[in-house]
């Protein structure tokens, strides 16, 4: 058998790159069904913008947090309107978060903003 000209490092080389390109597939792979999650999340959080209250008030801002199943990642107030931003985890750190921007006044539901990657 003769000798590869490459010589024995070549082989550890090739097998370290392609378990890195394993650990990236998986990682995409992943990402991309922590975003499809997401967008579900926020699919339903904005379908209460569409529902009535039986006393044809706003929606109480709590009905967020239990269709989403998460705390706000931040919240400000802007005059009366508290701002509320909802961040959605991706596997890859460097993309961009998939995001929903929820106003809401006295408690009441006013408007829903999806933002980032978003259909």
């Amino acid at each position: 058998m003769s000798e590869s000209k490459y010589g024995g490092g070549f082989v550890i080389r090739l097998v370290v790159l392609l378990l890195i390109l394993g650990v990236v597939i998986v990682l995409f792979y992943q990402d991309k069904s922590l975003v499809a999650e997401s967008e579900q999340k926020i699919d339903k959080a904005l379908a209460l913008m569409g529902v009535k209250t039986a006393d044809g008030g706003a929606i109480p801002k709590g009905d967020v947090n239990k269709e989403i199943g998460q705390d706000p990642s931040s919240t400000t107030m802007d005059n009366n309107f508290e701002i509320e931003t909802y961040e959605f985890n991706r596997a890859l750190p460097f993309l961009q978060k998939p995001y929903l921007t929820v106003v809401s006044e006295n408690g009441g539901l006013v408007q829903m903003i999806p933002n980032g990657p978003y259909k």
